[in-house]
C-alpha cells in the first residue's frame, strides 16, 4: 500500500470513528436534567447584559476557585436556558469528539516521542486507535449527558492541550531548548491555570507528567535546563498538591462536619474498591450498571473491612512498583501510575461523594493509550490480529454506547429503570417521584418515596417530600402522619452523601403548594415549624448558607401572613447567618415586594463594602448587587412599590 493510500485510509477510518461517536451519542440530546443541573445553572435565567454575566460566571461555588471557565462556557448558552437544554448537551457532546481530536493528537505525539514505543511510522495508528477506543467506552457517557459535568469535560480540554504542547515542548528543546522550555511553561500555564479555574481536580497535570516522565518518556535526553524547569513548574506543584491532600486526610480522621458518614481513612478502603470497579466497567461494560445515580453505594466502614484493606494495600503497592521498575515496564507503570494519579484529588480521601462515572474521563486515557500502544507495537501478523481485535472491540463499546444513551434519552424510562436497579437510591427515588408528581400520580409518588425510605431511615428529605405528595393526593391522615415523623426527626437528621440543602429546597416546594392550595392538610405553621426544627440541626447550624436558607422560607411564609415585623427579623437572621450578596439582594426584594421602607433601609446598610479594584469582576457583582438594592429603596421613598 503507497503511502498516498495509507493516508487516504487512516482519513476515512478517521471519519468513520467520529460519526460512529456523534452517531452514538445523539439519541442523549434528549436526556434532560439531573439533581446538580439546575442548581448550578438556573441563575442563567438573570443573565441580561454584561454585569449580570459577570457575577453568574465569578459567582461560582461548586469548587474553591469557582470554576470560572467552565461557568463561562454555559454563560455563553444562556439564551437557551431551561428551554432549550438540547442545546446544552449538544456542545457537551462536541466537546468529547474535541476531546477525541485533542488526545489522538497527543496520542501520535507521545508514539513518536516516545523511546518505549520505538516505531513512529505506526504512531498514526496507534493515536487512532486510542482516540477510537476512548471516545466510545459507555463509562464516560455521563460525562457529556450531565449537563454540569461540562466542568469535567473541559477541564480536560485544558489538560489534554496542555500535555500535547508539552510534549512538542520537549520535542523542540532538543533543537532550541530555550523555545523548548517556553512551549512548556505555556503548557503549564493552560494545564494547571486554566485547568484549575475550570475545575479544581486538573491539578493533577502535574502528577500525570511526572507519570510520562518516569515511563513512557523515560529513555529520552533529558537536559540541565529540563530539570530545573521542572522544579517550579511539575515538582514544587505536585509536592503542594501532596501536602493540600495530606491535610485534608488528616482534618478528615474524624468524619470531619458530619455530612458525609465516613472517615477520610473510610474513604480511602471504599475508593480503593471503586477504582477496581471503575476499571472492570471500563474495560468489560455493562450497559445496566452505568446511569447517574449511584449515592446508595455501601460504605466500607471500620478497618476490619479485609478486602479493603487489601485493595488499598494492593493499590499502594502497585504505585510503587510502577514507580520503581516504570523505565523497565513502561507500558503497564504508565497504566498504574496515569489512572492513580488522575484519580487523586477526587478518588481517594477527600470527602466528596463516594462514586461517580464522570471521574474517569481523565483517568480512562492511561488506561486506554498503554492497553493501545502495547498491542500496535506487536510484531508482524500479529499486529494486524490485533488491530483487527482492537476494531471489533471498538464495535462492541459503540454498540454498548448507544445503549447507555438511548436509555439517558428517554428520561422516563430511564427514571424507572435507574430506581428499580436500586431502590436505596434517595436521588434515583426522588427523580423518579418526580415524574410521576408532575403527571398526576402524587400516590404513586409517595409509594416509590417510602420504599427507599426504609433504606434510609435518618433521611428527613424522604419523608418530607411523601409528606407534600400524599398532602397533594388528598390523604390527609397520612400525610399529617409523615409531617409529624419529620418534624421528630429534623433536629437529628443525618445527611450521608447528601447535602443538608435538600431539605430547604424539599420544604420551599412543599410551601409553594401551601400557598398556591394544591396541599391543603398542611399549612404555614407547618412551615414554621419545620424550618426551625431544622435550625436546631448541629450539621444545619455549622453550615451557614444552609441556615439562611431556613430564615428565608420562613420570611417568604410571615410574607404570606402579612407579619411584616417578623419578614424582616428572618431576613435579616438570613444575612447574619450568611452575608452573601446574593442574600442581600433576596431580602431586598422581600422588603420592597412587602413596602417595608424603614426595613429595606436596614437591610441598605447591610451591604459590605465594596471590593478594591484590584478585584475588577467581584467589584462590578457588588456594583449591581448595591444599584437594584438602592433603586428599591428609591422607589419605596418614591411611593412606587
Amino acid at each position: 500500500m503507497t503511502r498516498n493510500q495509507q493516508t487516504t485510509l487512516f482519513l476515512g477510518l478517521a471519519s468513520v470513528v467520529a460519526a460512529a461517536t456523534l452517531a452514538a451519542y445523539l439519541p442523549g440530546l434528549a436526556a434532560g436534567l439531573h439533581f446538580d443541573d439546575a442548581r448550578n445553572l438556573d441563575e442563567l435565567r438573570e443573565i441580561k447584559d454584561i454585569g449580570s454575566a459577570l457575577a453568574f460566571i465569578l459567582g461560582g461555588d461548586s469548587g474553591p476557585l469557582g470554576r470560572p471557565i467552565a461557568l463561562l462556557s454555559f454563560a455563553l448558552q444562556h439564551s437557551h436556558w431551561p428551554e432549550n437544554v438540547r442545546a446544552f448537551h449538544g456542545v457537551n457532546i462536541a466537546l468529547h469528539l474535541l476531546n477525541g481530536l485533542l488526545l489522538g493528537l497527543l496520542a501520535y505525539q507521545l508514539a513518536r516521542l516516545s523511546p518505549a514505543f520505538g516505531q513512529p511510522e505506526r504512531a498514526r495508528w496507534a493515536a487512532l486507535g486510542v482516540a477510537a477506543v476512548w471516545l466510545a467506552l459507555p463509562l464516560l457517557a455521563s460525562s457529556s449527558l450531565f449537563i454540569i459535568q461540562r466542568m469535567t469535560t473541559l477541564a480536560a480540554t485544558m489538560v489534554l492541550s496542555g500535555l500535547l504542547i508539552h510534549l512538542l515542548g520537549r520535542q523542540l528543546s532538543a533543537e532550541s531548548p530555550r523555545k523548548g522550555l517556553a512551549l512548556m511553561t505555556l503548557a503549564a500555564g493552560v494545564g494547571i491555570g486554566l485547568g484549575t479555574l475550570t475545575k479544581e481536580n486538573a491539578a493533577v497535570y502535574v502528577l500525570v507528567v511526572l507519570a510520562l516522565d518516569r515511563t513512557l518518556l523515560a529513555g529520552l535526553p533529558v537536559d540541565r535546563g529540563y530539570r530545573l524547569w521542572r522544579i517550579p513548574f511539575i515538582i514544587l506543584p505536585a509536592v503542594l498538591l501532596v501536602f493540600y491532600m495530606l491535610d485534608r486526610l488528616v482534618g478528615g480522621l474524624d468524619g470531619g462536619t458530619g455530612i458525609r458518614h465516613f472517615t477520610s481513612l473510610e474513604r480511602l478502603a471504599t475508593q480503593s474498591v471503586i477504582l477496581l470497579d471503575y476499571l472492570r466497567l471500563m474495560l468489560v461494560p455493562q450497559s445496566p450498571a452505568f446511569g447517574p445515580f449511584h449515592d446508595h453505594y455501601p460504605i466500607y466502614g471500620g478497618w476490619p473491612a479485609g478486602l479493603a484493606i487489601a485493595l488499598t494495600g494492593g493499590w499502594f503497592a502497585l504505585a510503587a512498583l510502577a514507580i520503581a521498575f516504570g523505565p523497565r515496564w513502561p507500558f503497564p507503570a504508565f497504566a498504574v501510575l496515569w489512572y492513580l494519579a488522575a484519580h487523586f484529588v477526587e478518588s481517594t480521601w477527600l470527602p466528596l461523594e463516594l462514586y461517580y462515572e464522570h471521574r474517569n474521563y481523565l483517568p480512562a486515557v492511561g488506561v486506554v493509550i498503554a492497553l493501545v500502544f502495547g498491542l500496535t507495537r506487536l510484531p508482524g501478523r500479529q499486529s494486524i490480529l490485533a488491530g483487527s481485535a482492537l476494531g471489533a472491540y471498538t464495535v462492541v463499546l459503540l454498540f454498548a454506547l448507544v445503549q447507555v444513551t438511548a436509555l439517558w434519552g428517554n428520561p422516563r424510562l430511564a427514571a424507572e429503570i435507574w430506581w428499580a436497579r436500586d431502590t436505596g437510591s434517595l436521588r434515583a427515588a426522588l427523580y423518579l417521584a418526580n415524574y410521576y408528581s408532575h403527571e398526576g400520580y402524587p400516590l404513586i409518588a409517595a409509594r416509590v418515596i417510602d420504599t427507599t425510605a426504609e433504606h434510609n431511615p435518618t433521611q428527613a428529605t424522604l419523608p418530607l417530600t411523601s409528606a407534600h405528595q400524599l398532602c397533594i393526593a388528598g390523604v390527609e391522615d397520612r400525610s399529617r402522619e409523615r409531617f409529624n415523623s419529620i418534624l421528630r426527626l429534623a433536629p437529628n437528621a443525618r445527611y450521608l452523601n447528601h447535602q443538608p440543602d435538600n431539605d430547604a429546597r424539599a420544604l420551599e416546594l412543599l410551601l409553594n403548594d401551601i400557598v398556591a392550595g394544591r396541599c391543603k392538610a398542611l399549612g404555614l405553621h407547618e412551615v414554621h415549624a419545620l424550618a426551625q426544627a431544622f435550625l436546631e440541626n448541629p450539621i444545619v447550624q455549622n453550615r451557614s448558607s444552609t441556615a439562611a436558607n431556613y430564615h428565608v422560607i420562613r420570611a417568604i411564609a410571615f410574607r404570606h401572613q402579612d407579619d411584616h415585623l417578623e419578614i424582616m427579623q428572618q431576613l435579616l437572621a438570613a444575612i447574619e447567618r450568611s452575608p452573601r450578596l446574593q442574600n442581600i439582594e433576596t431580602a431586598s426584594r422581600l422588603a420592597h415586594e412587602s413596602g417595608l421602607r424603614d426595613w429595606l433601609h436596614r437591610i441598605h446598610r447591610t451591604l459590605p463594602p465594596p471590593p478594591p479594584a484590584w478585584k475588577p469582576f467581584e467589584r462590578k457583582a457588588w456594583e449591581q448587587t448595591a444599584n437594584i438594592v438602592e433603586q428599591r429603596v428609591r422607589d419605596l421613598e418614591n411611593g412606587n412599590p
